[in-house]
């Protein structure tokens, strides 16, 4: 009885191995979806007075994913040709790899 019992615990141990072994399941948003919330968050920018309406227009130009493999972080970037400081006509969104905003800035690091 004690054998029986003893291998039905490791077949079930066994089992279930690879499901504890890949870490779980990712969180990590798809392109499209960083996408979209990097332009929902233009969007509020220029609602609360951030940047003027033409940025309404802005085009996406850049779009990766950077960082250290534990802190990774998407960027995407918006240019806006009607603006006459040349640097400022970019402006660079920041996401988590889940599509949390960040944060925005001119720079682009």
């Amino acid at each position: 009885m004690k054998n029986i019992i003893k291998k039905l615990l490791i077949t079930l141990l066994l089992g279930l191995t690879p499901a504890f072994a890949s870490g779980g399941h990712s969180h990590d948003a798809s392109e499209y979806v960083i996408e979209n919330n990097a332009k929902y968050e233009l969007g509020k920018l220029i609602k609360k007075g951030k940047f003027n309406n033409s940025w309404k227009e802005a085009k996406k130009v850049k779009m990766i994913k950077q960082g250290l493999p534990f802190n990774k972080e998407w960027v995407v970037g918006f240019k806006n040709n009607t603006v006459a400081d040349v640097n400022k006509q970019t402006v660079y969104i920041y996401l988590t790899t889940y599509g949390k905003y960040k944060g925005a800035n001119y720079k682009g690091n």
